[in-house]
């Protein structure tokens, strides 16, 4: 399992092959999840179940990604860091 970004509604051909894999389900569970736990996040807390989102969403969820991707960098294992 996977957790990934796609459009539900599609509108046009780019929409409905827009598909990106954000983290395999075994490490959103092993590292992201303390860091959601740790920083109080509410957007990227339900990626696992499922979220939709509109686009004044957006600066929400990409704040808490980078606050994930901040704790990463300072909290996890070298052999755990696959942020960019």
């Amino acid at each position: 399992m996977s957790i990934s970004a796609m459009v539900l509604d599609a509108q046009d051909e780019f929409e409905e092959k827009f598909f990106i894999p954000v983290a395999a389900e075994s490490f959103f569970n092993k590292c992201w999840e303390p860091a959601i736990e740790e920083l109080g996040l509410k957007w990227t807390r339900v990626f696992h179940v499922g979220i939709d989102l509109v686009k004044e969403d957006f600066p929400f969820v990409l704040e808490e990604l980078l606050e994930i991707k901040e704790w990463a960098k300072k909290k996890l294992p070298e052999e755990d860091k696959f942020i960019g």
